[in-house]
């Protein structure tokens, strides 16, 4: 038998404790994000990084950690540690999360590292994800327009 029509209805609908649960989990990945992207130095490997960021979670109390990726390997939605070392202007790429309670969040974030980003990026950067992101809207139609777009606008029909 198959269970998916009524599971699927239960965990649509989050109690308050849920939501408080998942609203924790949100903030805790957000705020280790900043504190993380505020650590970033010249120098730093994609790894590093990384172990930084699962550390500034644990110290807000959840277990947590993610991808980084520096430079053209940002671009690559869930690929690996390539080995780079940070250096200025350059994007850099946070894609990662933490539990609280059983719930977990999944938060990426992108900045430019340096005082100069290149137009493309300025152009782009900002702009998708607030297109692409409707009330109503599911993650993953969000994640593939965002992709479109970033698409049709590298390629010059966007």
């Amino acid at each position: 038998m198959d269970a998916a029509p009524v599971t699927e209805r239960l965990r649509a609908i989050k109690s308050p404790e849920e939501v408080a649960l998942l609203r924790r989990a949100i903030a805790i990945t957000e705020d280790a994000m900043a504190a993380t992207f505020a650590q970033l130095a010249v120098g730093t490997t994609e790894v590093q990084v990384s172990q930084a960021l699962s550390r500034e979670m644990e110290q807000r109390g959840a277990p947590g950690g993610g991808l980084v990726q520096f430079g053209p390997s940002s671009a690559l939605p869930h690929g690996g540690p390539a080995g780079p070392k940070l250096e200025r202007e350059t994007g850099v790429l946070i894609d990662c999360g933490c539990r609280v309670g059983g719930y977990t969040s999944d938060i990426t974030r992108t900045t430019w590292f340096g005082d100069h980003p290149p137009d493309e990026w300025m152009a782009t950067s900002p702009s998708i994800s607030s297109r692409a992101t409707r009330p109503g809207s599911s993650p993953a139609w969000c994640s593939r327009s965002s992709r479109g777009s970033i698409s049709s606008e590298s390629s010059g029909s966007g």
